[in-house]
């Protein structure tokens, strides 16, 4: 950590295939140190799918600001809800 920067501690379950798995864990070390990692569960149904789940947890070292907080925005109202399960369906993942 640099002067000015604070830890901050973030908790994940991830859930995908081992490639996905491999893919968000890199992002996140990249993002923070990792502190925490699970074994690898496979899924009830991975027979079939092939998904596992994964427990982590980092730390990530954020920039400190005395100011006041900011209001955050409200998602717009064209924004859409993404269905994953019928988007694997639909691939034939």
């Amino acid at each position: 950590m640099t002067a000015g920067e604070v830890p901050i501690g973030l908790e994940v379950w991830l859930i995908g295939t081992t490639t996905e798995l491999d893919a968000a864990l890199a992002a996140l070390q990249s993002t923070g140190r990792l502190l925490y990692r699970s074994p690898r569960r496979r899924m009830d149904d991975a027979q079939r799918n092939g998904r596992h789940r994964l427990y982590v947890r980092l730390s990530i070292a954020v920039t400190a600001t005395a100011g006041p907080r900011r209001d955050r925005q409200a998602p717009a109202e064209s924004a859409t809800l993404l269905d994953l399960d019928a988007a694997r369906q639909k691939r034939g993942a």
